[in-house]
Formats: C-alpha cells, structure tokens, sequence
C-alpha cells in the first residue's frame, strides 16, 4: 500500500487532477454533466488521453452509483436505453480511432464540433415535438464514436437535451444514468484493449473521494425550479472546455 500511494503522489500534475475532479463534481452532481468536458483538457496536458479516459470512467462509477437511485425514477427510460445502448455499439470504433490517430487532431475536431452546437444552441435553434428512434439512435451513436476517441461522451447528448423542451429534471436523471452505463462500457473496452493499467485504476480510486464528495454537493445544490440558471452554468461549462481544449493553448 505504501508504494501506491507513493506512486499516487509522484503523478505529474496531481494537485490539478484534484482540483479538474473536484469542479467537476460540483457541475456533475447538479447539472448531471460536465466531468469529462472539464477533466480531460486537464488531464491530457499530464498524462495519455487514453489514460485519462480510464481514470474518468473509474472515478465516473462511485458518482453514478450516488446519483442514479433518485435519477431513475424521473428518467425517461425508453430514450436512456436506446442512446446508451447504440452508444455502446460505437465505442469500439472510437477507441480504435483514440489508437491510432494523432490527438491534436482529435482536439481540434472536438473543438470544432463543440462549437458548432453551441452556436446552434445559443442562436435560439430548439427542437420541438418527440424525438424519432432514428434521432436517438444516431446521437447515441456519434455519442460513442466521440466518447471512445477523447473521453467527452455525454457532450452530443447533453447539447441536444439542452436544446429540447423536456424538463430540466427529465434532462439530468436521463443525463446521469446515460453516462453512468457508459463508464461501465468503457472500462471493460479499454482493459480488453490493454489501455489500462493498475496504476491508472488505483489514480482513478484516489481522485474518486474528492469527485464522490464534491458531486453530492452538487447533488444537494441542484434545484429544478431553477432551469435557467442550470442552462447558463451549462452552456458556461461548454464553452469553458472548447476553449481550454484546444491544443493552441498548451
């Protein structure tokens, strides 16, 4: 044990980790979102995006396993099943990509598609009337191709519940339980490609207790009476990271 926690404390960058997991908590347990838009910029400039991805999903399991018993209920379980389930299916190709491809070019291109939503969120672009399977399907599934690749999984989903006419409360329970069942998806797909190790899990269950604690805070804070502050500190926390995320930066 004493040379875990050594190993824990020579990582490069580690009081930045802490502090990246600890706002993320915050944002995660009252907005439902936002981890790995905050994390990975953070994390990518210290250690391997794959890496990175591991360490999220690890820390991504005790804060799903305090959110989802209240979120399940007001879930609309139909849609969670159908986008996580198609994300699923997307993974592999992600990761693959997350293999093989330059990661400025994967920062670059997430920056690009960031912006573009949200510009489209911001200009006043609202979806009105019932999602089609298809329209599930295909945003589970570009949900999977990205979150393999960098990590950001929930940002496709999110963006396109912010710009829809469901509750706030509907928006996060479906939130939380989505990215919940991706966590576990990627963790048993990364150690099957030999992208993890047991440093990276024992990093990922240190950063868990300040992420864990700090989510129920969010958790506490979180107020559906209040959609549009939860859409303002949405929309902030995207723009954060397509700011912070592009590579002219580090």
């Amino acid at each position: 044990m004493p040379d875990v926690i050594s190993q824990i404390l020579q990582t490069e960058g580690l009081i930045w980790l802490i502090v990246a997991f600890s706002l993320a908590g915050v944002i995660r347990g009252f907005t439902g979102f936002g981890t790995a838009m905050i994390v990975v910029p953070v994390g990518a400039m210290f250690l391997p995006i794959a890496e990175i991805v591991f360490i999220l999903t690890i820390t991504g399991l005790g804060t799903a396993a305090t959110l989802i018993p209240k979120a399940w209920p007001v879930s609309s379980k139909r849609e969670v099943l159908l986008l996580s389930g198609t994300a699923i299916l997307a993974l592999p190709l992600g990761i693959q990509l997350l293999t093989i491809l330059d990661q400025n070019i994967l920062r670059w291109a997430l920056t690009v598609v960031v912006g573009i939503l949200l510009t489209s969120l911001i200009a006043g672009w609202r979806y009105s009337g019932p999602l089609s399977t298809f329209g599930i399907i295909a945003i589970g599934g570009m949900a999977g191709l990205i979150g393999g690749a960098t990590g950001l999984t929930g940002p496709v989903v999110i963006m396109f519940y912010l710009a829809s006419s469901q509750l706030v409360q509907v928006i996060r329970a479906n939130s939380i339980i989505f990215l919940g069942v991706i966590d576990v998806a990627l963790i048993v797909m990364l150690v099957a490609r030999g992208l993890a190790d047991w440093e990276a899990f024992y990093l990922g269950l240190f950063l868990a207790i300040p992420y864990v604690l700090t989510a129920m805070l969010g958790q506490r804070l979180f107020d559906p009476n209040k959609e549009k502050l939860y859409r303002i500190l949405s929309y902030g926390v995207i723009i954060g990271v397509a700011v912070i995320s592009m590579p002219i930066f580090d």
